[in-house]
């Protein structure tokens, strides 16, 4: 199996997403690589919609006999949210 790049989404209200997403429009620059998004899959499909961006996206559940070719694959981390860039922290003290 070739090599596999992860890539962390990090923070809901930043530009990450919009800079994956934009990034992989340019997949062929990437022809040679296995990349995945590790991130939760409905906030990124959710926060694309809002950025107007269409690509496909995979949820995936394992990185082993995946077709990373087909689409932007995502890596699900659960993660619960009412507004695509509005995710309050919670702040421990």
């Amino acid at each position: 199996m070739k090599k596999i790049i992860a890539i962390v989404a990090g923070d809901p209200d930043s530009i990450n997403s919009e800079i994956i997403a934009k990034t992989w429009k340019n997949k062929k620059l990437f022809k040679n690589l296995n990349i995945f998004v590790i991130g939760n899959f409905e906030l990124i499909k959710k926060q694309l919609q809002v950025l107007k961006i269409k690509i496909k996206l995979n949820k995936i559940s394992s990185l082993k006999s995946n077709n990373f070719k087909n689409g932007l694959s995502i890596f699900d981390v659960p993660c619960s949210f009412k507004k695509p860039f509005g995710l309050k922290k919670k702040i421990k003290k």
